[in-house]
């Protein structure tokens, strides 16, 4: 997206001979060379006017008007302005005003959400209100879980306009991505990597002058944009609100419980993570666990679903499967034949399983064919990580393990189609794992196959279709039983059901209902 947002506004001095096309011819030069970004134009019509409009339109990615004076004349940017209306209420103006603001409000896109108090009546019942959301970002876009970037994807199909500010470099791909969607605009905070290579002194220096000069222009740029509410995921957020304006209201979206190996950075984060939901305009958590624990904080915590890509997992694509993929696939074809069940667990093999409980339940469950990921996430520790490499190799030694590349999510429900049933074994032991709520979940249940998991809190919650062991006999147990029952027709439209309550449509939908009821539509939190 240009990261071009105008003004447009009615002067009647640019309606006097000589002076006001002067001024057009002076506004056109600035419009140019990026100089300018409000423009001021008359009732007046004169061919200079003509053209700054018409250059305006090609450089603009949105204009804010506050000319409703024009009316009628506003034709040429019909449906390409948002309006911005703070005069005085309707009923106090002439008809010949009233007209030209009622043709305002026709050809306008939107209004802005200070507008709303100031039309009363005059405002038609849903008339759409210009809605932008800053969504801070700490993690490159590219990973597997893509929260962010179905939040983006959602809001941005609910016609928000949205700003991305990423605290870590995106990937070019990313950047190339989003430069050419109309609705989405990708700043970046780290200074460039050239940095690293001056002499420390003046590294420190021109460092803190890029901090500067980055906050100076996110300010800059979200005013252009009416200072959006602002999207937080992260604890960290607390310390990247300096960058933003003081009066931006915020939403703490919290997805998972954080926390770290290491005590100091626990300690940490628990700190930010506190101030950050007492800081906070509105909070929302994804599930009941973590429900419970915000509570004991911040009383008014919503819960919203959990976030699932039902779409692409409906979604059916006839292109050829690589060969990797479609060598993988015949391989489990022909080697489930010899086993009894296949058991199937999607994630990546990370510091997030607990190696010791899954290596010794495939070993004592030679009669399932169990199918693990080849895509791999090491640890940060050099000790911790020459640790999971022995896992890794006791792993690739067993002889019921079938291991798959790195497949697309229309892939992975294939996957579990010819699955028995799906397998959660992250190590509990690390508080992270304990209270999250595995998106991987709902592509089981999507797949209308049962689940076995080690001992995570919200996972009691589903206890029909998933079952807990916690530790190795018991989710051996647990995986015998499971692969010789298939659900009743019953069981799969319930499963389909929470898989529709938990889409990103119905958790976005949840936090935009939220928005529009206790910020949007309400005077005290309109900037």
């Amino acid at each position: 997206m240009r990261q071009s947002a105008y003004n447009l506004r009615y002067s009647r001095l640019l309606s006097l001979p000589l002076i006001g096309v002067s001024l057009y011819f002076l506004q056109l030069f600035l419009l140019r060379v990026g100089f300018l970004h409000t423009v001021w134009i008359s009732r007046k019509e004169v061919p200079a006017r003509t053209r700054l409009l018409h250059l305006l339109q090609q450089k603009a990615s949105v204009i804010f008007c506050q000319a409703w004076q024009l009316g009628e004349q506003l034709r040429p940017l019909q449906h390409n302005f948002v309006l911005v209306y703070r005069e005085s209420h309707p009923r106090n103006l002439d008809l010949s005003d009233l007209y030209c603001l009622q043709w305002s409000l026709t050809l306008a896109q939107a209004v802005t959400p200070e507008s709303i108090s100031s039309l009363g009546e005059l405002l038609p019942k849903n008339y759409p209100v210009w809605r932008t959301v800053a969504l801070s970002v700490h993690q490159e876009l590219s990973v597997q879980c893509d929260f962010i970037e179905q939040t983006v994807k959602e809001l941005v199909r609910r016609k928000f306009v949205v700003v991305l500010v990423s605290h870590v470099k995106q990937p070019s791909h990313i950047k190339e991505r989003y430069a050419h969607q109309a609705k989405v605009l990708l700043i970046e905070t780290p200074p460039p990597s050239f940095f690293s290579h001056l002499p420390y002194r003046l590294q420190l220096a021109v460092t803190q002058m890029w901090k500067v000069f980055i906050t100076l222009r996110i300010k800059y740029i979200l005013q252009l944009f009416r200072n959006p509410l602002l999207w937080c995921f992260d604890p960290d957020d607390i310390q990247s609100l300096e960058l933003f304006p003081p009066q931006i209201p915020t939403l703490y979206d919290c997805v998972d419980f954080y926390t770290s190996l290491d005590e100091k950075l626990k300690k940490k984060i628990e700190k930010n993570q506190q101030k950050l939901l007492r800081r906070a305009t509105f909070v929302c958590v994804n599930s009941r666990t973590l429900d419970k624990i915000h509570k004991k904080i911040r009383k008014d915590v919503r819960l919203v679903p959990q976030g699932f890509d039902r779409s692409s997992f409906l979604t059916v694509v006839r292109k050829a499967k690589s060969e990797q993929v479609r060598a993988f696939f015949s391989a489990l074809r022909e080697r489930q034949k010899s086993y009894r069940g296949v058991v199937t667990y999607v994630g990546t093999l990370s510091y997030r399983v607990d190696y010791q409980l899954l290596i010794q339940v495939i070993r004592s469950t030679p009669q399932l064919l169990f199918c693990l990921p080849q895509t791999v996430l090491p640890w940060h520790s050099e000790d911790e990580t020459t640790l999971w490499q022995q896992f890794l190799q006791e792993l690739k030694a067993l002889p019921n393990v079938l291991w798959f590349p790195q497949l697309k999510r229309v892939e992975v429900k294939t996957l579990l189609a010819q699955s028995n049933v799906g397998f959660i074994p992250y190590n509990t032991r690390f508080l992270f794992n304990r209270y999250c709520f595995p998106m991987k979940l709902f592509e089981h249940f999507s797949a209308s196959i049962p689940t076995v998991s080690t001992p995570i809190e919200e996972l009691k919650y589903y206890a029909d279709y998933v079952k807990v062991g916690r530790d190795s006999l018991q989710v051996r147990k647990h995986l015998l039983a499971s692969v010789k029952k298939s659900l009743s027709s019953v069981q799969k439209k319930e499963l389909e059901k929470l898989c529709q309550q938990h889409s990103w449509q119905a958790k976005v939908g949840t936090i935009v209902n939220l928005l529009n009821e206790e910020y949007y539509s309400k005077s005290q939190f309109l900037l």
